[in-house]
């Protein structure tokens, strides 16, 4: 189990591609999608060989005026340099584990932030 985080960044804070690049410069192994758009893109590039990615929702896309058009999290994956195990599930389908989860969440987002 994870615990702890090397670093944390603000999506919308940064220049997100080479934020990255700065903080993950051996790639990305695990990434918890639930953004959608710009993310994702960034992410993409940096999975690693065998990378693992959650995909839980694409919010930045939830009012598009057609969502048919919208580019979905699974697509931005699939055209990766390393195609990474990805798979979309409700929050809901885990509600059993949400409470140990927010606790180690919490412990991990609490690690990150003191050590800066």
């Amino acid at each position: 189990m994870i615990q702890r985080a090397d670093d944390y960044l603000d999506h919308k804070a940064v220049e997100l591609g080479p934020e990255l690049q700065r903080v993950c410069p051996n790639g990305i192994d695990i990434y918890f999608e639930n953004v959608g758009g710009d993310v994702p893109r960034a992410v993409a590039p940096l999975l690693t060989k065998g990378g693992r990615v959650a995909i839980c929702g694409y919010v930045s896309h939830y009012n598009a005026a057609d969502i048919t058009k919208v580019v979905m999290p699974q697509d931005i994956l699939k055209e990766a340099p390393n195609v990474p195990e990805h798979r979309f599930f409700v929050v809901t389908e885990w509600m059993e584990r949400w409470p140990k989860r927010c606790c180690v969440m919490a412990f991990v987002s609490t690690s990150a932030a003191s050590s800066r």
